[in-house]
């Protein structure tokens, strides 16, 4: 996966080798497979860390995991602590876009206050597939299918080729310490609704959606860059 994901780099131009980057790190199996895989690339990351307080002590030991982890491996990291209230229905979906937007506004104060050159997250092939499938859902048409891009002007996702399967894999492979997020359980977010329930429907009827969506999104991506 190492060789797949340095090709995938190359081939979009993410970035170059004197580049810093900020790696969003939620301490999640995707984010600490995708903090491994730069660090022994021998990037000059940074590692960002939101704690929302979601999930009281659990978002609390999130965080203190993302602590352990860079101080033990001498990565330099940085904390942001906001307190967001949960409810329940629609409005939990509102919270995660509120979120998301706070974030992405944090990763680019971050960005221009330490002389960033990107953010880099860790959406992955099997993310692809639930945004374009919530983006066509919500009535975007045709645009719903750009889904996510490699590179988004400063935000840079190098593991859009592969796949969750393969991530756990990677994670159990190399033994790498991740947390787990007892929200991703719930159906009460649409993203996890699709995932739960929609996905493995559409893996029914063919097995072979995730490699499609792949190569439709390879020969799209042509298209757009």
């Amino acid at each position: 996966m190492i060789d797949k994901i340095k090709q995938y780099i190359a081939q979009y131009q993410l970035f170059e080798r004197n580049n810093k980057l900020l790696v969003a790190c939620s301490g999640g199996i995707d984010s600490m497979v995708l903090l491994y895989l730069l660090k022994i690339l021998e990037y000059d990351i940074t590692v960002a860390h939101c704690n929302f307080n979601l999930r009281g002590e659990e978002s609390n030991a999130d965080e203190q995991f993302i602590i352990d982890f860079c101080t033990k491996n001498n990565i330099p990291f940085l904390l942001s602590r906001l307190i967001l209230y949960k409810r329940k229905n629609k409005a939990n979906n509102q919270l995660k876009s509120v979120a998301r937007k706070l974030r992405y506004e944090w990763f680019e104060q971050l960005r221009n206050e330490n002389a960033i050159d990107f953010i880099v997250t860790a959406h992955h092939a099997n993310d692809q597939l639930e945004t374009i499938l919530l983006n066509l859902t919500k009535g975007t048409g045709l645009n719903g299918l750009k889904g996510m891009l490699p590179k988004n002007n400063f935000v840079v996702r190098p593991l859009l080729a592969i796949t969750k399967q393969e991530i756990v894999a990677f994670a159990h492979q190399h033994k790498i310490a991740f947390r787990e997020d007892s929200s991703n359980a719930s159906t009460d977010y649409q993203r996890n609704l699709l995932r739960h329930e929609v996905v493995p429907v559409l893996e029914k009827i063919n097995p072979n959606i995730l490699q499609n969506i792949q190569q439709f999104f390879r020969i799209y991506a042509v298209i757009r860059y």
